[in-house]
């Protein structure tokens, strides 16, 4: 069996906490490892779930086929000069974190999106939204993986399909892919994004007359607190 689990439990995997069990179950870092799961003998022929961080995500039953959940954390600066930098993340690495490090570091054009549960793939195939921005504005390229064809294959955000909450991974075409990696283009010229209206009264009252990333993801974590359920303590998508 190596690294491919039997019966495993998907309560504590998915954020609603709802209880039911994956046939088969296996983490992959590199692309070799996911092939390696993909072409195991025991799940020839099963359905197969990539599973992220487990948000927007409703389990009704046990699943019997593959799931797979990428842990590639990986985040490599692909080029960089004074005014942007465009960054290279693994499918794997948590959303939130991700967002986090780049504020810290005065790469902004994500702040927005502080605090969404899920990982930076899911990101990329839910066009995932909050406080007047969607993902797709820092998207340069989605990196994907076609096991029909064995193929790796970089698509650009042109050809994503991106609307509301809506991108080429879930479409009929789309949707036997798995993302590998995600680029984005940052900057380092901060310009706030106020369009949300709540956001921007809760810095405009801030006691200062510069704003940084921190202060606008610091406001939208607040936000978030004021008006959603924490998923670790109580199960929400």
């Amino acid at each position: 069996m190596a690294d491919l689990l039997e019966n495993v439990e998907l309560r504590d995997k998915n954020t609603f906490r709802l209880p039911a069990k994956a046939r088969y179950y296996a983490d992959y870092t590199t692309l070799d490892e996911l092939r390696n799961r993909l072409r195991h003998p025991l799940v020839a022929g099963l359905p197969v779930f990539i599973l992220g961080g487990g948000s927007n995500l409703v389990v009704t039953k046990d699943y019997d086929g593959l799931v797979l959940h990428p842990i590639d954390q990986s985040v490599q600066i692909v080029r960089e000069d004074k005014k942007k930098v465009v960054v290279r993340v693994g499918a794997g690495k948590n959303w939130s974190e991700f967002v986090s490090q780049m504020v810290k570091k005065h790469r902004t054009g994500i702040e927005n999106l502080s605090g969404i549960p899920g990982t930076v793939g899911g990101a990329a195939v839910q066009n995932i939204g909050a406080y007047g921005m969607e993902v797709k504005n820092a998207i340069v390229s989605v990196t994907c993986y076609d096991p029909a064809t064995d193929t790796v294959i970089e698509i650009m955000r042109r050809d994503l399909g991106y609307r509301y909450r809506m991108s080429y991974f879930k479409t009929p075409e789309g949707a036997g892919l798995i993302v590998l990696k995600v680029t984005f283009h940052l900057s380092k010229v901060f310009v706030p994004n106020l369009k949300y209206k709540a956001l921007a009264e809760r810095i405009r009252a801030l006691p200062k007359k510069k704003i940084t990333p921190a202060d606008v993801a610091e406001q939208v974590l607040a936000l978030r607190k004021s008006k959603l359920p924490n998923v670790k303590r109580l199960g929400s998508a």
